[in-house]
């Protein structure tokens, strides 16, 4: 039976906690992601509170249904309700694995019918050119930091890689024309850099390995040289493990770096305030998708392990299609097209959902 919060205490039974403490070393094994295991953490602690069970094997189908149905009281959104069932799914899944549980009792539930949330905003082509000359003219002035932002925005949309995939990457994953990134799962995939993104990676790479050159410098004392390298261990890897992206502190770039290091650029570029660094994604997905690019092809590229999720730039296209059309046909706005507006999201939202 669920507890409400403010009517039943919020307990979280030892035995419980700790078979989840045990599941968290388990998953850090297995992602490299700090954000993805606290999200796990996160998810199996709210349950427990919820639950009001003592025991994961006194937890039944219908304790998982009125959790579900409690995180819709909530107002959740359907997609914070999916990744909470999944994340119950997989820590029973292992609980049975482990022999701790015979059943997995989160297996048969499934979350709210509804169509996956639509990017709130992807930058047009024109809005990436825009960006990339406000990016390349504060590049021109050689300094270490604006190059650096240049090569990172050329990658992300060259890649399609997602922000932790890029301050994950290292100078080795670097091959030829490609870029080997890890994604969900530490599952690896080689992605393709444009003649674009290779010049500013060149560019790039000389002036981080003079940037770490300046370390050594005459002005600065042995010992205070030694706890500065004593400080960053990655200088002492040999140079295909050192981080690829690295901070003007000398240090591997962490995701909410990347993130507001993009965010910079944005702001600079007049972009819309919607923007996030994953609009980077989309805008790849997008763009290529209205080029004619083939969906399976995208969903490799991107790293999608379900084509339901690729699917979702169907919709973007379409929806960006329509806009053209209204605008050029002389009947564009009439209330038919829309009509055409609405069964497309609809025919969409039935095969994301």
């Amino acid at each position: 039976m669920i507890a409400r919060a403010g009517i039943f205490e919020l307990i979280e039974p030892d035995q419980l906690t700790g078979d989840v403490e045990e599941f968290k070393r388990a998953l850090g094994a297995r992602y490299r992601s700090g954000h993805t295991v606290s999200a796990y953490e996160s998810d199996l602690r709210e349950f427990v509170r919820m639950c009001g069970c003592w025991s994961w094997s006194e937890v039944s189908p219908g304790d998982v249904k009125a959790y579900r149905r409690y995180l819709g009281e909530l107002q959740r959104k359907p997609a914070t309700i999916h990744r909470k069932l999944s994340s119950l799914r997989s820590f029973f899944r292992w609980m049975v694995r482990e022999e701790r549980v015979t059943v997995n009792p989160a297996r048969g539930v499934r979350g709210p019918r509804g169509g996956r949330p639509l990017p709130k905003a992807v930058p047009t082509v024109e809005e990436m050119r825009a960006l990339f000359r406000s990016a390349q003219h504060s590049a021109r002035r050689g300094d270490f930091v604006e190059l650096q932002r240049l090569a990172m925005l050329e990658v992300i949309y060259s890649t399609g890689a997602r922000i932790h995939e890029i301050a994950n990457a290292n100078i080795g994953d670097v091959v030829g024309g490609e870029l080997l990134l890890r994604g969900k799962g530490q599952q690896e995939r080689g992605s393709f850099l444009t003649d674009a993104a290779r010049t500013v990676l060149r560019r790039y790479l000389r002036a981080r390995r003079g940037r770490i050159a300046r370390m050594d410098n005459h002005h600065v004392s042995r010992a205070k040289l030694q706890a500065r390298k004593d400080a960053r261990p990655w200088l002492r890897a040999p140079m295909p493990d050192q981080p690829l992206f690295i901070s003007n502190k000398l240090e591997r770039f962490t995701t909410r770096g990347v993130q507001a290091t993009l965010h910079t650029v944005f702001d600079r570029a007049g972009l819309d305030d919607r923007t996030s660094p994953h609009s980077l994604r989309h805008a790849f997905a997008t763009h290529l998708m209205n080029a004619g690019a083939d969906l399976r092809a995208i969903q490799e590229l991107m790293g999608h392990k379900n084509l339901s999720t690729t699917r979702i730039y169907l919709h973007i296209s379409k929806e960006q299609l329509l806009k053209v059309y209204q605008a050029a046909h002389p009947r564009g706005g009439s209330v038919a097209l829309d009509k055409i507006a609405r069964e497309t999201r609809s025919t969409v939202t039935h095969l994301t959902a």
